[in-house]
């Protein structure tokens, strides 16, 4: 969206927060086990989550430029 200024429906937005709701309360709300409070590892697997979540965005990104050019370039391949 912030890369290929796409525009997207209301429904997807809604799937999309949606999903990533239920993925944070299906992870938040599991009990703690006595003796096993969330650690220092709990901000280091956030930040991976985040991680991986701005790294996937930024390779759809590409992706879509990547299959633009190729369009231009070679127009016989454009297959959806």
């Amino acid at each position: 969206l912030l890369m290929t200024k796409k525009t997207r429906s209301i429904s997807e937005f809604l799937t999309v927060g949606t999903v990533t709701v239920g993925v944070v309360v299906f992870n938040m709300a599991a009990p703690v086990k006595p003796g096993k409070g969330g650690g220092s590892d709990s901000a280091y697997g956030l930040g991976l989550i985040v991680a991986s979540l701005v790294l996937d965005g930024l390779t759809g990104g590409i992706q879509d430029r990547v299959k633009e050019k190729l369009a231009e370039i070679n127009p016989g391949t454009d297959k959806k």
